[in-house]
């Protein structure tokens, strides 16, 4: 059954998301890719790629029948997604996710509602993924890991077997975390930082081995 499909977000990453989209229904037709909504009104009316910029998010709920996927943020605002989902209270079962053809996700793994994967990343075996987690291109999760909500890891970040990434997590490009670490909630991993111990909540590290740059503020 076809699904009709609506991102949340415009933006530079939500472009690459619509791409994937593309990508998945040139394999096969799953989706119904109505267009973007997006706050930003100078966007609105206008196509980005091929795909119409609808209104406002708050309109969501007008789309009863659709299902949505957010890309919203970055590092400097890590709480926006999750409060925009807030505002919509919408029910988990409207999220999809997104998985592109080139992606490897082990049978063994789980994806919570809202995830997206993007090109030539690897998920292998016995990994749990939360919801509204934005895995960007050529990111690698090693088996066991556990990554929580509204959790991001950048193009080509390497998360190596047992890790926990807490919610609110932006784990950067290129970044590396040595096994069984944990990283506590709403925490950022620089990019190219190179994790060997524990980070705390709302701690940014730099850095080779990587270090306390700061408090991260929400």
């Amino acid at each position: 059954m076809i699904k009709d499909l609506i991102i949340l977000g415009a933006g530079g990453t939500g472009r690459e998301v619509a791409e994937a989209v593309d990508d998945i229904n040139s394999m096969g037709q799953k989706w119904n890719f109505l267009g973007f909504l997006d706050d930003d009104r100078q966007k609105h009316g206008k196509e980005y790629n091929g795909h119409p910029v609808l209104g406002s998010i708050s309109t969501a709920a007008e789309y009863l029948t659709c299902q949505f996927v957010i890309v919203l943020g970055n590092h400097r605002d890590p709480g926006l997604s999750k409060r925009v989902l807030d505002g919509l209270s919408l029910d988990r079962g409207r999220f999809a996710t997104i998985v592109h053809p080139t992606a490897r996700v082990s049978n063994h793994a789980e994806l919570g509602p809202g995830t997206i994967v993007l090109q030539n990343s690897v998920i292998t075996v016995n990994v749990r993924i939360g919801s509204h987690v934005l895995l960007l291109f050529g990111s690698q999760i090693g088996h066991d890991c556990r990554i929580e909500d509204y959790v991001v890891i950048a193009p080509n970040a390497v998360l190596a077997g047992g890790v926990c990434v807490g919610e609110g997590c932006y784990i950067g490009a290129n970044a590396t975390i040595i096994q069984k670490t944990k990283v506590g909630p709403w925490s950022c991993v620089a990019m190219g930082a190179a994790v060997f111990a524990d980070v705390s909540a709302h701690s940014t590290v730099v850095g080779n081995p990587a270090r306390l740059l700061r408090e991260r503020a929400l």
